[in-house]
């Protein structure tokens, strides 16, 4: 079989270097109409004229000439915005979901204008040694079908990056790949990883000829982190063992009792997963300043009595917040690093708690922020009281389930029809449908017991203990009840048959009923990536709890309503509590305590409050003439 190269000048990412002043003069001239329709294109011009200004405010550039069109530079500037919570002041953003349209409309901009766009569509049209191989793994060349859609999704952006770049399949190293992928988006980073992967394992299927894959296999690649992204140097091995066997400890609960010259060891309930993964996190945090100060590193022996000295830990979080240890956190984060390196370290050296000051805290480096409100907090406030203001935003919210519920049935009914084509996997209308069906679950629940998504998504629907009940296990006559057994609640609150009653379009019943008859056997078949992640008897068959968040986000933008699955506790708490219900009822219903209920939506009190005063103030000046 003979491959042909594609030729060296398609390698656009290296040589086209527009710079924004002449890409928006090019603009203006009309250049790049020809690539969006009327209304997009003059959004797209709203946030090229802006971007002087972020890009200012964000400290890289000031003047347009400065300001390459690189595509991924604005989807950067987002991820640190979204990181840090700060938005640029004086840049004209209401939060952070107009961000995150500007850098995607300003994104499409730059690819445009650097040519990358244009680049990729040749790429589509050339025979070479990549076109080459994806022909013959989706059956283009008169073979079997080897990878279905999901399959060959991270080797066509392996595909893609690498022929931007110039690099032949055949001749294709990892040190090549190592070398671009470090700059990449996180996203496309991982694909590339995986892409690698699958290259790899195309070379034990005897379908795929020799002369179509590279010369050498690619193998694993090595950590692809970016110069402004945070790289932990790997653990002292004497430290990783200490660290897991502290982590066990702290996992079972193990405390010792001291009775005279006797001990004895009992267990109690210890720490979840997530509260050891946050607890390793902040040791290797620890462990990257101790290497930054040259007190340690991972192939010296470890000095304990110099790790363990309590000033360390001083120097530690003064070189994190000069920006020593990559990306700077914020205080907090950094408050409750400092916190659990303490508790391991206390462990490590039993008089080390006593040696540590606790004026290190009152540190500004390491003090919470009450000064200003977060930016997730003041979004958290304004989408709450624009709910209990607008009725209208509350119909369309509760009806959600409705709309999913509707769209979704007739799809799942033709499933079967809805592809036209012998290629293998789903399209993008079966996708859509199961989906659906997942959203219309989703909110039948959230919008009426607003669980924790994390809870919702280890909910089961059969085994021998099931969380979903209907009204032959439930009090009442036509119910559906939800059980939440503590064990799958963050904070261990449980909840006895929490009943989702009917109301005049919505029947939770009978979604769910529907749910668990039609979609749930397609869910489970489709949608888990592979068969030891189904779960027949959990109510979303085993899928993540990211791949839930990413449904949700995607199907509550379409129909307008841009609300996290979180949100919705907020706003449905916030909406409880202005209609006079009791706060000990709602800290019930989302499983919290009263103190903390009461102290999230002080925001409502006081907003009645204003208003309250304004009305007797215009009732004062009524009275007056005034």
């Amino acid at each position: 079989m003979t491959v042909m190269h594609h030729p060296s000048n398609i390698n656009t990412r290296d040589t086209v270097r527009m710079d924004l002043a002449t890409a928006k003069t090019r603009f203006s001239a009309g250049v790049f109409d020809e690539n969006w329709a009327e209304t997009r294109r003059l959004k797209i011009r709203g946030s090229v004229n802006k971007a002087l200004k972020v890009y200012n405010a964000m400290g890289i550039a000031d003047a347009e000439e400065l300001i390459l069109c690189d595509p991924d530079e604005p989807k950067r500037i987002y991820a640190e915005i979204k990181r840090t919570g700060r938005i640029p002041r004086g840049c004209g953003f209401k939060n952070l979901t107009s961000v995150k349209v500007w850098a995607s409309n300003l994104s499409s901009f730059f690819d445009v204008a650097s040519g990358r766009r244009a680049a990729i569509n040749v790429l589509r049209s050339i025979d070479d040694d990549w076109a080459a191989l994806i022909d013959h793994v989706v059956g283009r060349s008169e073979g079997p079908v080897l990878l279905n859609t999901y399959e060959r999704q991270p080797l066509n952006i392996l595909a893609r990056e690498c022929r931007l770049r110039g690099m032949s399949l055949r001749e294709l190293t990892s040190l090549q790949i190592e070398g671009f992928a470090r700059d990449l988006l996180p996203n496309i980073k991982d694909a590339v990883r995986r892409g690698t992967k699958r290259l790899d394992k195309l070379r034990d299927d005897d379908r795929v000829p020799n002369c179509l894959l590279p010369i050498k296999p690619i193998g694993p690649l090595r950590h692809l982190t970016a110069p402004h992204q945070r790289s932990t140097p790997p653990l002292h091995p004497e430290l990783e063992a200490h660290l897991q066997d502290y982590l066990d400890r702290r996992r079972r609960g193990e405390q010792t009792l001291e009775y005279g010259t006797e001990n004895r060891s009992i267990e109690t309930d210890g720490i979840g997963e997530d509260r050891a993964e946050n607890i390793a996190t902040a040791v290797r945090w620890y462990w990257h300043g101790t290497v930054e100060l040259g007190l340690a590193a991972p192939d010296r022996p470890l000095d304990r009595e110099a790790f363990t000295r309590p000033e360390v830990l001083a120097d530690v979080v003064e070189v994190c917040a000069e920006g020593g240890l990559g990306p700077i956190c914020q205080p907090d984060v950094r408050r409750a690093y400092a916190q659990s390196a303490i508790q391991f370290l206390s462990d490590l050296c039993p008089n080390y708690s006593g040696k540590c000051v606790p004026s290190l805290f009152d540190a500004r480096s390491l003090r919470r922020r009450v000064e200003e409100e977060s930016v997730n907090a003041a979004f958290k406030r304004e989408t709450c009281l624009r709910f209990i203001d607008d009725e209208n935003f509350q119909r369309r919210f509760f009806s959600m389930p409705k709309v999913f519920f509707d769209e979704a049935r007739p799809l799942i009914e033709r499933f079967d029809v809805l592809k036209n084509s012998d290629e293998p996997g789903l399209n993008k209308t079966q996708h859509r449908a199961l989906d659906l069906a997942i959203m219309a679950v989703h909110t039948v629940i959230s919008t009426r017991y607003p669980l924790r998504l994390a809870t919702r998504q280890k909910l089961l629907t059969g085994g021998s203990k099931p969380h979903v009940i209907f009204s032959e296990r439930a009090r009442g006559q036509n119910e559906l009840s939800i059980l939440v057994p503590g064990h799958i609640v963050k904070n261990g609150y449980f909840a006895e048959g929490v009943p989702l009653l009917k109301t005049r379009t919505i029947d939770p019943r009978a979604v769910m009923d529907w749910y668990l008859r039609k979609a749930h056997p397609l869910i489970l078949k489709h949608k888990p990536s592979h068969a030891k992640y189904r779960q027949p008897n959990a109510l979303f068959c085993g899928l993540h709890v990211e791949t839930l968040r990413r449904i949700w986000r995607n199907y509550t933008s379409e129909i307008g309503l841009n609300v996290t699955p979180h949100m919705c506790r907020h706003i449905v708490a916030s909406h409880l509590y202005a209609n006079g219900v009791p706060v000990c009822q709602i800290a019930e219903l989302l499983g919290d305590k009263e103190n903390t209920v009461r102290n999230a939506y002080l925001f409502v009190d006081r907003a009645r409050r204003l208003r309250d005063v304004m009305e007797a103030q215009a009732e004062i000046y009524r009275r007056l003439g005034v």
